[in-house]
């Protein structure tokens, strides 16, 4: 007997089935049958059971698809899982696409395959496996038609695409005949078969099947399943439970635009919209209904439970009037809602990006905590769209945000693939051994706790990535990995080039210079941390053989065989992951068990394994579940549920509905029906149960402005339909002024950025608000607009940040208030070399002494691309490498063999040649130096210099311990720049003012790109004392001094324009001093930094050098 339950609240249903449980208890020997269409709902009903009876048991639950092939089982001999599910049949077809001339025949699908290579080809067995699965719900006569050999006639004759189906439907009949025969459906399909020996056995059949079963149907359950539970409703009692948005007769309902159509051809006698938003979104549902409702046979218990807004005592708001006019199937009168104003129950939020969606989001679920009547969390639902691509910006929003109020959430029905480790670690594993074998992407494997653990290594991996970086490894694990793509088979830059290298450093002595066997040690792999070294080939070398293994093409058995041993090599499983790889153990065997409908013979290659096992891990995981906290889910995935709150973001035009491209040889698309399951009216109907199921309001949100210009843009067309109706209900009048006034009550607009003074200043619309205090401190600290950088990020190269942060906070609030206390008496001791670092970067020298301030350093990422042009920094290697070489007197052919046994360069013809070229100007420059360095050291000049400055006496003690008896040689085979100068002036005063006994106190700087020289200079011991002063006065508060600047400041005779272009360059082609992350800070609130005391600094610390220098001095590169 079937029983009908009806109501437009799932709750009430819920209730029904609490009742219906109550009054007909199931043995202890028997189980309750309950099918449910989701997780979400079968932990809905396990909890409400536990309420009512104190504890949930002796109750089963099931999908309706695997119900009824149980039930087919227990008569006809199956297997046990469909042959007709779509992960099942893909393979099948698969293996029959590519027999010898079955495609022949037929010239469009020969076509096709005939162009295509092998995922391509999978790709295309999957999609006929789900348009076959199709067929068998919604079109199985046409099946059976093709199983005894007939045509049937998609379309009419004459029409346009006649031709089309009759070509398609030829080889997927074909096709279809070729899969019937090989499963045994070919006379009659199981359901069939089944129905049938039930009608013919009587009672005795009939016992084999539960005695009642309590069915929650979904909008979308297949016709096919209707007409099977109609049938099997004459031998078993079948509670069902739908969900029906409308007590009244909503069947011949059309949307405004199909009803004016209709008109035009006078066919509109028996149509009316009766409610616009039901018409057009829950076409679905009425179909599926309708088709329910006309296939069942009379009913044993037909059970209305629809229940207004009105009607359970609830408060009038804009929700609920909008709910009613949906069950009544009314329409919402022209000002009918006009007295409502912004009552909170529906608004629809505007931003300028998917992360400010998510920002705002955050600060409204605050708003609705702090409001009069709050939620707990666990009544609160948020869905998207897009689900797995938001998660990380949910992440960080709701979970890296120290500034606001903490808010518990859970994200939840993610695809598996992204939230089980050991899914993730064999899936990175597998794109790691398919992919160019960068040194980054081993890195990144590394690092994943389940994989690095089986190698020995921790979570801290900078050693390993140091010693890539040294050994000069970009990708390959050797040459022949190079020639799969098409390169010449060469090691360089290889990983088996760069552990050879590595090894050699820890086998060799420390500090070799000449190859070993046509390679240069690299690295500093010493003592214990070889062990790490070891590791790293270890793994290399299980990755080689994976790769290896992975090229053969394998059958299901092997590829089984092949993703256990893979687990069992490479992924260690702790007790917290214990069920994450039973999970995907379990699914590589439904995985092998689909692949052996193929063939237990047939073999397929790696591209098809993988993209398969991706799908297979991927799955739809255990499906969404509410969490007693803020949950985040997918769209449908909590369908019907009733929450107190339901926000939906990501409603943009094109995202939702999503734009689905049908496939061009689906035949049901060219003769539709009623209730044929369609993507974009599946869509349409998910969002009217979410509106249904909000109990005190909606969120809605979208991104309505263009983040480039402002410009607007087009919502979905769900928001825009609920304008249409919404709008007019609100207008007081029927102008144009107040329908703009009642979209005010129902849209809010918010900035582009997060610390808008609107959100703060208390004048702009209430409803937006923000919970950011570290962006409330901030406007409060300067009233005028300012714009804020949250986050500091350091570039290692320059120090530097963005060109344009120094416009930014131009006008911010000064980070050095006043200036700091002097130093204690400690501090009047000074070394040289502080003395030379703080003239390097004054700024930086301060707040590192005094403030104990730094920045951290972004880590250099490591090449994936091997050198193909000749940059500074491998120049610079190559020369710290051999002019060592050079100077000891090496013979050139030893000293060219030592340099292309090095990495700074390109491989082939092209890099010896750049190599060459450097060789000769390196060895230029080596011969100018040598001219000077013969002359012998002498002992040391140690020296302890005092200065009076203000009264205080300070002391600046330095030792040189590379003196000659020609003076100083400093030598640096790069272009000159003020850091070198300012480095050898400093020394070259402090040994004039040492003046020691037999040396010529005279400094010569050799540079790349000329030569200088100091003679000696008798004011040294002046200029010191004024560096002193300037030393003492830049501990205490930030110096403008810029090196850079300002030796163009002083070398350009006084030019302020170009002492500019290098503190803010107007072009953008390098990056200024403004935009070093110290002086960023230090001038922070400084309106014009190169100011008069900049100008005084630059003079007093470069104008005497340029005074005194002798030689050519060329533009610095720097």
């Amino acid at each position: 007997m079937l029983n009908l339950n009806l109501s437009n609240r799932f709750d009430v249903l819920l209730q029904t089935f609490c009742e219906n449980l109550a009054k007909r208890p199931a043995t202890v020997f028997t189980a309750e049958q309950v099918i449910v269409p989701s997780a979400a709902i079968k932990r809905k009903l396990m909890l409400a059971i536990a309420d009512t009876a104190g504890v949930c048991a002796g109750v089963e639950f099931s999908f309706l698809a695997q119900w009824l092939w149980r039930q087919i089982g227990k008569f006809v001999e199956v297997p046990e899982t469909s042959p007709f599910s779509s992960s099942v049949l893909s393979w099948r077809i698969l293996r029959l696409l590519e027999e010898p001339g079955f495609a022949a025949p037929y010239p469009r699908i020969a076509g096709y395959l005939s162009r295509c290579d092998e995922i391509m080809r999978f790709d295309l067995a999957c999609r006929i496996a789900s348009l076959f699965e199709q067929y068998v719900l919604s079109r199985p006569e046409w099946l059976a038609a093709w199983s005894k050999g007939e045509t049937v006639e998609i379309v009419r004759k004459g029409h346009p695409k006649q031709a089309v189906a009759g070509e398609d439907q030829a080889w997927q009949a074909a096709l279809w005949r070729k899969i019937a025969e090989e499963t045994g459906t070919l006379e009659e399909e199981p359901a069939e078969r089944f129905l049938k020996m039930l009608e013919t056995g009587g009672e005795e059949m009939a016992a084999r099947l539960p005695e009642r079963v309590h069915l929650f149907l979904e909008p979308s359950v297949a016709p096919y399943h209707v007409g099977i539970l109609n049938r099997l409703g004459r031998w078993m009692d079948i509670e069902l439970y739908v969900v029906n948005p409308c007590r009244e007769y909503w069947f011949e309902i059309v949307d405004s635009r199909r009803l004016a159509w209709l008109s035009k051809r006078q066919k509109d006698l028996y149509h009316e919209t009766g409610n616009r938003l039901l018409a057009s979104w829950g076409k679905e549902s009425r179909a599926s209904l309708e088709s329910l409702l006309a296939r069942l046979e009379p009913v044993g218990r037909e059970n209305d439970g629809f229940i207004s807004c009105a009607e359970r005592a609830r408060p009038e708001t804009l929700l609920s009037r909008l709910q009613d006019a949906i069950l009544d199937l009314t329409e919402l009168e022209a000002g009918s809602l006009s007295h409502l104003g912004r009552d909170g129950s529906l608004e629809i939020h505007l931003a300028h990006s998917r992360t400010r969606e998510i920002e705002i989001l955050h600060d409204q679920l605050l708003r609705r905590f702090a409001s009069g009547d709050p939620p707990g969390p666990g009544d609160i639902l948020v869905v998207s769209p897009d689900l797995d691509e938001i998660a990380p910006m949910i992440e960080a929003v709701f979970s890296h945000n120290r500034s606001a109020p903490q808010i518990p959430y859970v994200i939840t029905g993610r695809k598996d693939s992204r939230i089980n480790p050991v899914s993730r670690a064999l899936l990175d594993l597998l794109a790691l051994a398919s992919s160019r074998f960068t040194a980054a992407g081993v890195i990144d494997v590394l690092m994943l706790p389940e994989i690095g653990a089986t190698f020995g290594f921790g979570g801290d991996l900078d050693k390993i990535r140091g010693w890539l970086g040294d050994a000069g490894i970009c990708w390959a694990i050797d040459g022949a990995h190079k020639r799969e793509f098409g390169l010449p088979e060469e090691d360089g830059h290889s990983f088996h080039d760069g552990l050879h290298r590595l090894f050699l450093a820890y086998a060799l002595p420390d500090g070799r210079r000449v190859p070993f066997a046509d390679r240069l040690p690299a690295g500093h792999a010493a003592g214990t941390q070889a062990a790490g070294l070891g590791q790293l080939w270890r793994f290399v070398e299980a990755v080689r053989q994976l790769k290896r293994d992975l090229s053969h093409p394998k059958t299901a058995a092997g590829w089984w065989q092949t993703w256990h041993g893979i687990l069992d090599a490479f992924v260690t499983v702790t007790p917290e992951t214990l069920e994450a790889d039973r999970e995907v153990r379990m699914r590589i065997a439904g995985l092998r068990d689909a692949m052996t409908q193929a063939g237990e013979a047939f073999e397929t290659g790696f591209i098809i394994a993988r993209h398969a096992l991706e799908r297979a891990l991927e799955g739809a995981g255990q499906g969404s579940v509410p969490a007693g906290v803020v949950t985040f889910a997918p769209m449908d995935s909590l369908r019907n549920l009733p929450f107190g709150h339901v926000y939906v973001i990501g409603l943009d035009d094109g995202v939702y509905p999503a734009e689905v491209r049908q496939q061009e040889f689906d035949l049901i698309r060219l003769a539709p029906r009623k209730g044929d399951c369609l993507p974009h009216e599946t869509d349409k109907n998910v969002f009217l149960d979410l509106v249904l199921s909000a109990g005190k309001s909606l969120y809605l949100s979208c991104t309505g402005r263009n983040i480039r210009d402002n410009s607007p843009k087009p919502p979905s067309i769900l928001i825009a339909e609920l304008l249409e109706v919404l709008e007019p209900a609100l207008a007081e009048k029927t102008d144009g002024e107040a329908r703009l006034a009642a979209r005010e009550k129902l849209l809010v607009e918010h900035p582009l950025q997060p610390f808008s003074p609107d959100y703060f200043n208390g004048r702009a619309d209430e409803r937006m608000v923000s919970f950011r205090s570290d962006l409330c401190d901030a406007l409060n600290l300067k009233k005028e607009k300012i714009n804020i950088k949250e986050e500091l990020e350091y570039d290692t190269s320059e120090d530097g940040l963005d060109n344009d942060i120094g416009d930014e906070l131009a006008a911010g609030t000064p980070f050095f208030r006043a200036p700091l206390a002097f130093p204690d008496a400690s501090w009047r001791d000074v070394l040289l070399d502080d003395l030379i670092r703080f003239f390097c970067h004054p700024n930086r020298y301060l707040m590192r002494s005094r403030l104990g301030l730094d920045f951290p350093r972004k880590e250099k990422e490591l090449a994936s691309d091997e050198p193909f042009t000749v940059d500074r920094t491998a120049r610079r290697r190559l020369a710290d490498r051999l002019l060592p070489l050079y100077l000891d007197g090496m013979a050139p052919e030893d000293i060219a063999r030592s340099a292309a046994a090095g990495n700074e360069f390109p491989a082939g013809a092209m890099g010896a040649q750049q190599r060459q070229s450097e060789l000769m100007e390196l060895s230029a420059f080596a011969q100018a130096l040598s001219a000077d360095l013969k002359t012998g050291f002498v002992a040391p000049v140690s020296r302890t210099l005092e200065f009076d400055l203000g009264g205080e006496i300070w002391r600046l003690s330095g030792s040189l311990s590379d003196v000659r008896k020609t003076g100083l040689i400093r030598y640096r085979y790069d272009e000159g720049a003020p850091r070198d100068y300012l480095a050898a002036w400093i020394e070259h005063l402090f040994l004039n003012a040492c003046a020691p006994e037999g040396v010529a106190l005279s400094s010569v700087w050799h540079f790349r790109d000329g030569k200088t020289v100091l003679e000696p200079y008798g004011r040294a011991r002046a200029v010191l004392r004024d560096l002193m002063d300037i030393y003492r006065t830049g501990l205490n508060r930030p110096l403008h001094f810029f090196p850079r600047s300002a030796w163009e400041f002083v070398q350009s005779g006084g030019h302020a324009g170009k002492a500019n272009g290098i503190w803010r360059p107007a072009d953008g082609s390098r990056r200024g001093e403004s935009a070093d992350a110290f002086n960023w800070l230090a001038m922070r609130g400084v309106r014009e930094p190169l100011d008069a005391d900049f100008a005084a600094l630059a003079n007093r610390v470069f104008g005497p050098l340029l005074a005194h220098m002798k030689g050519g001095v060329r533009e610095t590169g720097e």
